[in-house]
């Protein structure tokens, strides 16, 4: 929900400050850290569906290409980690 500080993420009436995950809206996936869409961020993130690449806060769902994280390189088609992706090399 916007406001003059920002975007936050409203649970039962009130901002839960504790959440940090992906959250739907209309305009597609946004990284909410401690309650607030993080613009800044760019990264791998987990949810109930997989993990996403997340690019200035929004899921970058024509990414496809090899992403960093603290596991090693992840390759991601669409957005989304393939864990299924072979190639030799």
């Amino acid at each position: 929900m916007p406001n003059e500080y920002g975007w936050w993420y409203v649970e039962n009436g009130g901002i839960n400050f504790g959440y940090t995950g992906l959250v739907p809206n209309e305009y597609g996936w946004w990284y909410v850290e401690n309650g607030g869409i993080n613009f800044g961020y760019t990264g791998l993130v987990p949810n109930e569906y997989g993990w996403w690449y997340v690019e200035n806060g929004g899921i970058n769902f024509g990414y496809t290409g090899l992403v960093p994280n603290e596991h090693g390189w992840w390759y991601v088609e669409n957005g989304m980690v393939n864990f299924a992706h072979t190639v030799s090399v």
